[in-house]
């Protein structure tokens, strides 16, 4: 019996890394080596990526170049997100509230120890953006069937709230702010604010699964799928793309905008078609595969 405990455990811990290598690496690999190309031969672009060595040290997440930073930082809470999800499911049955106080304490804490003005730019280290994960945690929670009887009856005012997140998340956007509050405000007005971000999205997600059909209509358009569907993809070309219109492309910046989106987003819908998609099918398959019973002859 112990045995077989024993082989279980190490089956579901062996699923869950493969499917997050399946998840992320295919893709990280290939624009790290895109990176590598562009530095030796078109130098001016970046992510910089000088030889093999940096692109091995990328691979093992101890460095994270540029808008790569967040690979390793997520790989890092993947080790902690079964402790997370675990603690969190017990405090649950305790308290249906009790995960919420339990993560603002913690965030709290998290918050004194490393301060977000404190914080480098783009550091690959987790502590900095732990609060960030433990909502998104969180969230996984409240969205699920366990809190059913106590999320659903604010599902109302959980519409308003999510309405709300998603225009001051649009509005802060620093060009929409340059426009409408602050002409002088950087594209960093709002950098080392991203505690205040992971709230507006543990609102809008919660909202959108447990709040009134309207808001949750917004989600199931076809257009915000896509979007979520290539949303990776997007993350790791687009700051590629952008630089390449920006520094090439000599039009007005509201034609430079739209030429980054009808590149970006063909650009990623190939490569989640043909590069992340694949590997996450096989990731599941494999992983099922493993869990599934055998019969003997």
């Amino acid at each position: 019996m112990k045995a077989e405990k024993r082989s279980c455990i190490l089956n579901i811990g062996g699923g869950y890394l493969t499917r997050r290598i399946c998840r992320i690496y295919p893709l990280y690999l290939i624009t790290i080596l895109v990176s590598l190309l562009i530095t030796q031969f078109a130098p001016g672009y970046s992510p910089r990526i000088d030889n093999v060595t940096e692109l091995l040290r990328h691979l093992m997440l101890l460095e994270g170049e540029s808008i790569y930073w967040a690979i390793p930082v997520e790989f890092k809470y993947y080790a902690l997100l079964p402790v997370a999800t675990i603690s969190l499911y017990w405090l649950n049955k305790l308290n249906p509230f009790a995960p919420v106080a339990a993560t603002l304490l913690a965030i709290f804490a998290i918050h004194i120890v490393w301060p977000p003005s404190e914080t480098n730019a783009n550091s690959i280290q987790l502590g900095p953006y732990l609060g960030i994960f433990l909502l998104g945690s969180l969230t996984a929670l409240l969205c699920s069937g366990t809190t059913e009887p106590v999320v659903s009856r604010y599902a109302k005012p959980l519409a308003v709230a999510g309405w709300l997140s998603i225009f001051v998340g649009l509005m802060t956007v620093p060009s929409f702010w340059r426009l409408v509050v602050d002409p002088d405000a950087t594209n960093q007005v709002f950098h080392r604010d991203f505690l205040f971000y992971g709230l507006l999205w543990c609102v809008s997600v919660t909202a959108a699964t447990k709040g009134s059909r309207l808001f949750a209509a917004f989600f199931e358009l076809k257009a915000c799928r896509f979007v979520g569907r290539v949303s990776f993809s997007v993350y790791l070309w687009h700051y590629l793309v952008v630089q390449l219109i920006s520094r090439d492309v000599e039009i007005h910046a509201s034609l430079q905008f739209l030429l980054v989106l009808a590149i970006t987003f063909p650009l990623s819908w190939v490569s989640y078609q043909f590069i992340e998609r694949p590997f996450i099918a096989w990731g599941h398959r494999t992983t099922s595969n493993w869990n599934s019973p055998t019969t003997n002859p």
